[in-house]
């Protein structure tokens, strides 16, 4: 019995002496990782501090976000973030989307990519219509000129015609 109950105390001592050595050594890596700070960090309290924004608490809630949402942009993990999400951010930080989306992290999300092609087309359309517009512009200026010509000789015609006439009237 004597046997049991010291291999019993020894089991549980062994027990606590690895469970305080496993609390140590998470209370270790957390503060290893707290101190270091996220990827980003810096730049996003720079863009909080302008945009008068105290601390992580309050651009979360500011944004909408979710603890791991907010975790990913501190990352620059935007590949699981939808636009609606870092456009809030943006917002909020008062940063163009574009500005957030080039200094945070390149651009691997499928969503982000569609939008960054459909606004690259859009930009090639809105050149086309605006050349289209400047031809229509050029066209429109011609013909205006070209009225106008006509309306000169037009009126020159009627002088001559109703003179002739005035002629013939005062001969006869």
């Amino acid at each position: 019995m004597i046997l049991n109950t010291s291999t019993l105390a020894i089991a549980v001592l062994v027990i606590l002496v690895i469970l305080a050595s496993a609390i140590a050594f998470l209370r270790w890596l957390l503060s290893t990782i707290y101190a270091k700070g996220n990827l980003y960090d810096s730049l996003l309290y720079e863009w909080m501090n302008k945009a008068n924004i105290p601390n992580w608490q309050a651009l979360q809630q500011k944004a909408g976000l979710s603890s791991v949402a907010l975790w990913r942009l501190r990352d620059g993990e935007t590949t699981n973030s939808n636009f609606g999400e870092l456009s809030q951010i943006a917002t909020v930080l008062s940063i163009p989307i574009a500005e957030l989306l080039e200094k945070l992290a390149p651009l691997k999300n499928l969503e982000l990519e569609s939008r960054c092609l459909e606004c690259t087309q859009l930009k090639g359309q809105l050149q086309q219509v605006f050349q289209e517009k400047l031809a229509l512009n050029s066209e429109g200026w011609r013909l205006y000129q070209e009225l106008q010509q006509q309306r000169l000789e037009l009126i020159q015609e009627l002088h001559e015609s109703t003179f002739e006439q005035l002629q013939i009237l005062l001969v006869n």
